[in-house]
């Protein structure tokens, strides 16, 4: 956590490449840009879960 902003700096713990700083955030789906790996995220006070997401997307027809 970056002192005095009070906000979380995420990254991809495959490649490491930054994903976004926030505070608070619950996001089912985000997908790395560089690996495309998909995670789901939440940040709150004092926590972080980062973990992957296998949702996969199909169209009935």
């Amino acid at each position: 956590m970056a002192r005095g902003t009070g906000k979380y700096k995420v990254a991809c713990p495959v490649c490491g490449k930054p994903l976004f700083t926030s505070a608070t955030a619950e996001i089912d789906d985000i997908c790395c840009p560089k690996c495309r790996t998909r995670y789901a995220v939440k940040v709150e006070t004092g926590t972080l879960q980062i973990r992957e997401n296998e949702l996969q997307y199909s169209a009935d027809e």
